[in-house]
C-alpha cells in the first residue's frame, strides 16, 4: 500500500502526542502528580488556554497529515503561533510552571522551524499545491483503451479520443488538442453495450507509452454523484476482466 512520506507522518505523530509528552516531563521535573497536573491543565484559564495547550499542536499535526493546499497554510501558521506563545510566555504560569516553557517544546519548535524551509522547497510544496504529486492518493487504473468523444464544458465543442484507462476516481485520456488544466469536460463512450457519460476536470499533461494525452479527474460532489454507480460499474467490470485475463 502506497503511503505519504515517512518524514510528514513522524512529525505529525509528534505533534499529536505533544500535549502527552508535556505532561510527562511535568511530572518527571516537578513536585507534581499526575492528578495536579490533569487537573491544573482541564482548569487553565479560558478556553484560548486550554486549545494552546490541548488542540494546537495536534492541529498542525492533522494538517500536516491532511497534505493539502489549505492545510499547508494551518500547519505554518501554527508554527509562527507557537512562536509567538514562546516568545511571550508568562514565567511560572500553567502549563510549563517554569521560568522558560519546556525544554522539549523549543526543540521541536526549532525542528519545526527547518520544516517549514523544508516544505517551502519547491517539490516538497508540490505535494500540498498539486494533488497529481501525491503518488499515495493514486487509484489502481485499468486498462481500457475505447473511443470515446470528449465535450468541453465551457465552449460546447465537441472532439473524437480515445480512453486509455481508467479508476475509481479519474481516467487517461488520449488528446490530439491541447486543453489547459481545469477544463472542465464530459467523456462519453460505450463499452460491453453501456453507455457512459462522466463529468471530469484535467488535472495534468502527460504521456504513458508514448500517448499523449490528459489526466483526468471525475467530478463526484453532489452535482455529479449520479454517476458514481456507473463509475464503480465500470472499474468492477473492468476488474473482472483483468481477474480473468490472469487466470486464462
Amino acid at each position: 500500500m502506497k503511503q505519504k512520506p515517512v518524514l510528514i507522518i513522524i512529525l505529525a505523530i509528534f505533534h499529536f502526542l505533544q500535549p502527552f509528552i508535556n505532561i510527562v516531563y511535568l511530572k518527571l521535573t516537578t513536585h507534581y502528580d499526575f492528578f495536579m497536573i490533569f487537573q491544573n491543565l482541564l482548569e487553565l484559564d479560558g478556553v484560548k488556554s486550554l486549545f494552546d495547550f490541548w488542540l494546537l499542536f495536534p492541529l498542525g499535526g492533522l494538517a500536516l497529515l491532511l497534505v493539502r493546499k489549505w492545510s499547508f497554510f494551518i500547519f505554518v501558521f501554527v508554527q509562527f503561533y507557537s512562536i509567538y506563545l514562546h516568545l511571550f510566555y508568562e514565567k511560572y504560569t500553567w502549563p510549563y510552571v517554569s521560568e522558560h516553557p519546556l525544554s522539549f517544546s523549543i526543540i521541536l519548535l526549532i525542528f519545526n522551524i527547518f520544516f517549514i524551509i523544508y516544505v517551502c522547497l519547491p517539490n516538497i510544496r508540490a505535494l500540498f499545491f498539486d494533488e497529481t504529486k501525491r503518488w499515495w492518493q493514486t487509484s489502481r487504473r485499468y486498462f481500457i483503451n475505447t473511443p470515446c468523444q470528449i465535450t468541453v464544458i465551457s465552449s460546447g465543442s465537441v472532439f473524437s479520443s480515445r480512453i486509455i484507462n481508467v479508476s475509481k476516481t479519474g481516467a487517461f485520456v488520449e488528446t490530439s488538442i491541447d486543453l489547459p488544466k481545469g477544463t472542465i469536460l464530459t467523456i462519453a463512450f460505450n463499452y460491453k453495450l453501456i453507455s457512459y457519460s462522466l463529468t471530469g476536470k484535467i488535472i495534468s499533461t502527460h504521456a504513458i507509452n508514448d500517448i499523449r494525452g490528459s489526466g483526468i479527474k471525475f467530478l463526484l460532489d453532489k452535482f455529479h454523484s449520479n454517476e458514481l454507480p456507473a463509475i464503480k460499474n465500470l472499474v468492477k467490470t473492468l476488474k473482472k476482466i483483468q481477474t480473468q485475463n490472469i487466470g486464462n
